[in-house]
């Protein structure tokens, strides 16, 4: 008898369990019944999972009557989750959605070609990503509302690239310019897609270099200009092969005109830029500074003290071809195959890195066989260009601008 009472009470206390559990999973109400359906719409058709609500939940594919189509997960009659969305203009978006709109990451396909694959937010590119055009330029880095906005790199089709801050699809802020073939080189400061502020501007690699103030894409102020000497002594040795070995005439003085406009054009607005005078640390031809009686510019032409001056003796070189005397003779100025001047005296008396065939080495650029003991001759360019540099530099500072000579002075 006593187990038999046991046996009911353990069944009552069971079924009092199994209800109390029943009631409170009972609390939030049925779950929800997901089967497939077929269901037509006025603007097209939906076939996929449905809750026991007639709501779409879980994946399927809706078709509208002007041939778009999206197929994926749903939510609550939304798109919601992953899915790929089609346009009947061709356009596709494969990617995360939320209510509806494109949100999360994706890539979007446009039918003529573009491709933009990043973060999306209320159907709006924002966020991290990477466009590219049709045409081959790419853009990668931030964008806000569908417009490029942030850090980003963008790149043109032709090689050109610009690295830096972008404000409402313009460059501005800092950023650096990379033309085609790294020919030139910008780096500094950018408003609404023009070079506007403080900047380094380099051109043929690192061979010219211009630090000053632009303003509308044009330079307004300069800080230093830095010239290789490289090129320095190529182009004075074209210059050479160019013009008379034997005289000045009235080619040197154009082809020097040609020579000081070249610079003025490669820094395009130096006429009427104004400095700071910063040393050009005996690596320019051409520079700007003050004038030191008044508050103008002027432009410099001469040459600097490394082609006035021995790089040996620190002495100046002579120009006066008709002494004889040791003393003169030995301050004459001759070049090296490598561009390099000192005078012969030092030259003769260094020895320096003497070959067996006798041709000497340069000491400056530490060079062998630049310096021939049989053709020791005195640069007669040089020389002439020595002679004449300062009066055309005068005449250049009286004119104050390149091309404007007083009417009195006109050849």
């Amino acid at each position: 008898m006593m187990n038999i009472l046991f046996r009911r009470i353990a069944i009552i206390l069971l079924l009092l369990i199994a209800g109390t559990v029943s009631q409170a999973s009972g609390t939030d109400g049925p779950t929800p019944v997901v089967s497939v359906a077929t269901i037509k719409y006025s603007n097209g058709d939906y076939r996929g999972n449905i809750d026991d609500n007639g709501l779409r939940n879980g994946h399927g594919k809706y078709a509208w009557t002007d041939g778009s189509v999206y197929e994926g997960d749903w939510l609550a009659d939304k798109m919601h989750g992953k899915g790929k969305f089609t346009w009947a203009n061709g356009d596709v978006y494969d990617g995360e959605f939320q209510d509806n709109s494109r949100n999360g990451k994706g890539k979007y396909t446009y039918a003529h070609g573009d491709v933009y694959d990043g973060e999306f937010l209320d159907d709006l590119r924002s966020g991290k990503g990477k466009y590219t055009w049709a045409d081959g330029r790419v853009y990668d880095g931030d964008f806000l509302a569908d417009k490029r906005h942030g850090k980003g790199k963008y790149t043109w089709s032709d090689g050109r690239v610009y690295d830096g801050e972008f404000q409402d699809d313009l460059f501005h802020g800092k950023g650096k310019y990379t033309g085609m073939w790294k020919v030139r080189r910008y780096q500094g400061e950018w408003i609404n897609d023009k070079i506007n502020g403080k900047g380094v501007m380099s051109l043929f690699g690192n061979l010219i270099e211009v630090k000053g103030e632009w303003k509308g894409g044009w330079l307004t102020s300069i800080v230093r200009v830095r010239v290789d000497t490289g090129v320095l002594a190529l182009a004075n040795r074209l210059v050479h092969v160019i013009c008379s070995y034997h005289y000045f005439g009235f080619h040197h003085v154009l082809v020097l005109a040609v020579w000081t406009i070249l610079w003025e054009f490669l820094l395009r607005d130096l006429k009427g830029a104004k400095s700071n005078k910063e040393p050009t640390d005996g690596v320019g031809v051409v520079h700007v500074e003050r004038d030191g009686t008044d508050d103008t510019d002027r432009l410099v032409v001469g040459l600097d003290r490394d082609y006035s001056h021995c790089g040996i003796c620190y002495e100046a070189f002579t120009t006066d071809m008709e002494r004889t005397d040791h003393t003169s003779r030995k301050l004459l100025p001759v070049m090296g195959s490598c561009g390099h001047y000192f005078c012969r005296g030092c030259i003769i008396a260094s020895q320096y890195m003497v070959a067996p065939n006798g041709a000497m080495g340069c000491p400056k650029c530490n060079r062998a066989d630049r310096f021939d003991p049989e053709d020791l001759v005195p640069n007669r360019m040089l020389i002439d260009l020595l002679t004449r540099a300062r009066p055309l530099n005068d005449f250049l500072n009286r004119a104050r601008h390149i091309g404007t000579a007083p009417a009195d002075e006109e050849a």
